[in-house]
């Protein structure tokens, strides 16, 4: 077991959905904590509901390790596969409309 493969490696950027969760929360972060020059109200729903959609998306995502013969040995191959649940679904369901009614309240 390599030293990157433990608990903290599962949270790097390296995918887009975890960019958006990570973006979408410091993003409701600022909204909740100081003045913005828009609304924070509307700000903080959208980063909300973008933070969702996010989280849905990892939720959809499993993990996959295929094993398969090639030349001279067993290659180990890594990757995402997605897999819709009815979690990541509806997270993502939730966090669209938030993020619509967020940018509806901000621009309208």
């Amino acid at each position: 077991m390599k030293a990157g493969d433990g608990f903290w490696s599962t949270f790097t950027l390296h995918r887009w959905y975890k960019l958006v969760c990570g973006l979408s929360a410091l993003t409701f972060l600022a909204a909740l904590t100081i003045r913005l020059q828009f609304p924070n109200g509307p700000v903080a729903i959208a980063a909300l509901g973008a933070f969702l959609i996010g989280l849905g998306e990892w939720t959809n995502q499993r993990n996959v390790i295929v094993n398969e013969r090639v030349p001279g040995g067993i290659a180990r191959i890594r990757g995402t596969k997605r897999e819709n649940c009815i979690g990541g679904i509806l997270l993502d369901v939730l966090g669209a409309l938030m993020l619509v009614y967020g940018l509806y309240r901000l621009f309208a």
